[in-house]
């Protein structure tokens, strides 16, 4: 076989986002037999057109993973010369689908196989779906962590990007960030999309296992994918700081991956305490625990109630305060109705708590204001970790902008059949309807 042809498909990572995605998939890259990529995010387009616009403005931070990939695979380094030349790269193949250029890829790195951890494909079913027509034979790894770390690390890491991802909580009088929700909607997508893979082609990994136990837990993972698992393999996969993307890019292409991965990318393993699922959560105000939907995909991943606990306690049920059911113009079918004011409302309030997220930073209005620190090399660091989150910011409030307009002017449905009594979800099920409240 030659070297320009990949022996198999390649690996993809599906996990929410603050779950090891990027410490696991540089890690993995780092095996002698597989390549690591920074975040493509290829299959949110069908066509390299779409993508290129897709990420233009406030979203060109999303091409960075492609940009890095390219001017390290075609020019052999990443620096400002070969970013340019990986612009050019991609814009001569604006005519080809998304999936085309993910297979140059895959032959530029054969033998080894190509692995791509793009946090945003989990976000929509269509995504996932889009690379297993592309790639029949791909692998999928599963990677979970528990909701409660998640929860924190995402709160730790930036209120910003629950606040932009939408895992807001609008049942009460004021709107609520709850990484729970976000949590929820991505483990849903995954596991909705899995049944259509070929079960020796999946594999559940929980973070947790691959930090407390890295040897066994990658053995495994090598096992699964048929390579290597001797000991000269598995200690070059405890080095992801080895990887070419760990670490910030050159200016044009800076990012590609999880910030705080590229700040930090070594390998800092050890055991982990168990978290619990019962517990008040220490970010809800009230006092709540985990929805009760939240606490059963739990089990179903593989987490335990604490001892001597026999059942999933009847606690809040999130699909009858319209917490986890994700309402969208894309998906009610037409979107007509009391329905599409239900999702004209509920886009006005998000936007409107984003501005409001905004306006307690100056930093986040103005952008000629960065932070200064006590060197230059920190102060640069600020400035880029700002740029990333107005981008970030900017990005969801034109996400909002765009579905207000979309929702707004959709025409009434003629046949009067489309009522917005049923909304599907993007895994194809019917979700569920929030209780209706009375008038008083």
């Amino acid at each position: 076989m030659s070297r320009n042809e990949p022996t198999r498909g390649p690996l993809f990572i599906l996990g929410a986002p603050r779950s090891n995605t990027s410490l696991v998939c540089a890690m993995l890259g780092q095996h002698p037999e597989l390549y690591g990529m920074p975040e493509l995010n290829l299959f949110c387009a069908d066509s390299m057109d779409d993508f290129w616009i897709r990420f233009t403005g406030a979203k060109q931070f999303m091409r960075h993973g492609l940009l890095r990939t390219v001017a390290q695979l075609y020019g052999g380094e990443q620096n400002m010369r070969t970013v340019e030349m990986a612009m050019l790269w991609c814009q001569e193949r604006l005519q080809k689908t998304t999936a085309e250029v993910h297979h140059e890829l895959c032959a530029k790195v054969a033998p080894r196989m190509l692995v791509d951890k793009s946090p945003t494909y989990v976000f929509e079913p269509q995504m996932m779906m889009r690379i297993q027509a592309a790639f029949p034979d791909a692998y999928f790894l599963h990677l979970v962590r528990h909701p409660m770390s998640q929860g924190k690390s995402m709160l730790k890491f930036s209120q910003l990007a629950l606040v932009i991802m939408d895992s807001i909580d609008y049942s009460g009088d004021e709107p609520a960030i709850d990484p729970q929700i976000l949590w929820y909607r991505v483990q849903r997508n995954i596991l909705a999309f899995l049944p259509n893979v070929a079960p020796e082609r999946r594999l559940l990994v929980k973070a947790e296992n691959i930090l407390g136990s890295p040897r066994e837990e990658l053995t495994r993972i090598c096992e699964w994918l048929g390579i290597s698992t001797d000991d000269i393999a598995i200690d070059e996969m405890l080095h992801p700081e080895q990887s070419p993307y760990a670490g910030f890019g050159p200016i044009g292409a800076n990012l590609g991956n999880d910030p705080n991965f590229l700040r930090s990318p070594a390998f800092r393993g050890g055991a982990v305490a168990p978290a619990s699922l019962l517990e008040p959560l220490p970010w809800r105000p009230d006092g709540r625990g985990f929805y009760r939907e939240v606490i059963q995909m739990a089990l179903r991943l593989g987490y335990e109630l604490p001892h001597g606990a026999e059942a999933v306690p009847a606690g809040p049920s999130a699909g009858s305060d319209d917490v986890v059911d994700e309402v969208s113009a894309t998906e009610v079918q037409g979107g007509y109705g009391l329905q599409r004011a239900l999702i004209s409302g509920r886009i006005q309030r998000k936007r409107a708590f984003v501005q409001e997220f905004m306006s307690r930073d100056p930093t986040l209005r103005n952008p000629t204001v960065y932070p200064t620190s006590s060197t230059p090399q920190e102060t640069e660091q600020r400035r880029r970790d700002l740029e990333y989150r107005r981008s970030w910011l900017f990005a969801a409030l034109e996400e909002a902008d765009r579905e207000l307009t979309t929702t707004q002017t959709k025409p009434e449905d003629p046949t009067g059949q489309n009522d917005g009594s049923a909304a599907a979800d993007r895994s194809g099920t019917t979700a569920p309807r929030p209780t209706e409240k009375k008038a008083d």
